[in-house]
């Protein structure tokens, strides 16, 4: 797990913390009911908020929503990334928001580990490590810039234990929504594929984090 630490700042977590899950989507076929399932059978019913932004879908992938009234749907027009992660995050009501790609699985048990970390102040955001479904060999533990174009890399496996890191992955990232709100969430005039994720770590590293 790789974390954003901080020297100083706010919030605190109640005992229980509610976790709003944001999904972004676009087009993302049957891998988003894959997803949504994925989150409905691993986190606790009481502790969740489940919110899936459809950005200009045309593959019917959100049919199965009308199905699931638990889960709420925002459809949008051609926010991108950025914005759609920020759209989704203005309508969550969890003590933490985690933003979530429509392709990813997490295993029993995830937000055990993330939500403790969350716990200290100090602890701005954090993500698991990352591994392909298709090839489990390739696997990530937060990211290194690799250069002025906000380029990254892959961080080897640092340790048992949570380790902080340049930069945290977007496809599956917590934090306070304190947090959140106080760093302004992601820069919306980002339109672009990539990049998203670093200038969010940069301004976590502004704030101290």
């Amino acid at each position: 797990m790789s974390i954003m630490s901080s020297i100083e700042g706010p919030g605190s977590l109640p005992l229980c913390p509610s976790v709003s899950v944001v999904i972004i989507s676009r087009n993302e076929g049957s891998e988003l009911r894959e997803t949504v399932r994925n989150v409905l059978t691993t986190l606790p019913q009481k502790q969740r908020e489940v919110i899936v932004v459809d950005d200009s879908s045309t593959d019917d992938s959100t049919d199965f929503l009308r199905e699931l009234p638990e889960v709420r749907m925002l459809p949008a027009t051609g926010l991108g990334v950025a914005r759609a992660r920020n759209y989704g995050a203005s309508q969550a009501t969890g003590d933490v928001i985690l933003f979530a790609d429509a392709h990813v699985r997490a295993p029993a048990g995830w937000h055990e580990p993330l939500l403790d970390a969350l716990r200290d102040h100090r602890t701005g955001a954090v993500a698991p490590g990352i591994y392909s479904m298709t090839e489990p060999k390739r696997r990530g533990f937060g990211l290194d810039v690799t250069g002025p174009d906000l380029h990254t890399g892959w961080r080897h496996k640092p340790g048992s234990g949570p380790q902080p890191v340049p930069v945290l992955p977007g496809c599956f990232l917590a934090m306070r929504r304190d947090t959140y709100q106080r760093c302004g969430g992601y820069d919306g005039d980002m339109r672009q594929l990539g990049g998203n994720d670093a200038e969010l770590s940069c301004r976590l590293w502004l704030l101290g984090y």
